[in-house]
């Protein structure tokens, strides 16, 4: 296949081309509430989709922090049941109520079925907020080709 940029006038894209593109959003989690953070993962938004075997897809997760200590580190990741962790970030409180925005990615193989990728998140110490009200919390899959 031509590269991006490279197509000529005249070329033809086969299917093994045009299936090997980008397919873009395959799926968006959103939360507009806050969510009181705890030592203990949990879930602040999720996203189920049907993968297709060996294709490359995206997770990108984004949310607004505020902590109670300036001690606090803040962990959030992207996990799927199957795969494990696919993506982490972590923010570092250095005031108290620290308001911060945490995104992270991570990238993982399609299992040819219906996977549903959590956005996970706890607090090392105490409780902190994942801030929906702030700007909402999102989760979005992007499915990158083959």
């Amino acid at each position: 296949m031509a590269a991006p940029g490279t197509f000529t006038s005249g070329q033809v894209l086969t299917a093994a081309e045009m299936n090997a593109l980008p397919g873009g959003v395959m799926g968006t989690g959103e939360n507009t509430t806050n969510v009181s953070l705890t030592t203990s993962s949990q879930t602040l938004t999720s996203v189920t989709f049907t993968s297709v075997s060996g294709r490359k897809y995206l997770a990108l997760g984004t949310f607004t922090t505020s902590s109670s200590s300036t001690t606090q580190i803040i962990v959030a990741a992207a996990v799927d049941s199957v795969s494990g962790e696919l993506g982490r970030g972590m923010s570092t409180a250095t005031t108290t109520d620290d308001r911060q925005n945490m995104t992270f990615c991570g990238v993982f193989t399609g299992t040819g079925a219906s996977q549903t990728i959590d956005l996970n998140a706890s607090v090392s110490t105490g409780t902190a907020n994942a801030r929906g009200d702030a700007s909402p919390i999102l989760l979005a899959i992007y499915d990158m080709g083959e």
